[in-house]
């Protein structure tokens, strides 16, 4: 007779992947957990035994979905907050030089070049 391995890790991604799927297309009170159990192709109970009941199950996927959206969002944020701390305008905005040389040389009329100095020159 043939044992089949337990993999409980495996059958937790299983379950938090097809609620995840589920949830998003549907919604909480959109979905049963029997769906859950035949998309993850787990038993219902399986489920209950690792997340108790639906609204755990929920939390449990907003969770990893939160860690992994902060883990994608992060570094892009931080390089966002950093350009936007930079003391200098050239630092925050790449293009500064160039506004500045479209200000200083008259090439737009004086009432774009106020709007303009107002943004992105502020003292």
């Amino acid at each position: 007779m043939a044992r089949h391995r337990l993999d409980p890790e495996g059958s937790r991604d299983a379950i938090l992947k097809a609620a995840r799927a589920l949830f998003a297309e549907r919604g909480l009170h959109g979905v049963s957990m029997c769906e859950i159990a035949e998309l993850a192709g787990k038993s219902q109970g399986l489920i209950h035994h690792y997340f108790g009941s639906k609204e755990d199950l929920w939390r449990s996927v907003k969770a990893v979905f939160g860690e992994e959206f902060r883990g994608v969002v992060s570094p892009f944020l931080s390089e966002v907050v950093a350009v936007l701390l930079a003391k200098r305008p050239e630092e925050r905005f790449p293009d500064a030089a160039a506004l500045g040389r479209v200000l200083d040389e008259g090439e737009a009329s004086s009432w774009w070049r106020a709007r303009a100095r107002a943004r992105y020159c502020p003292r």
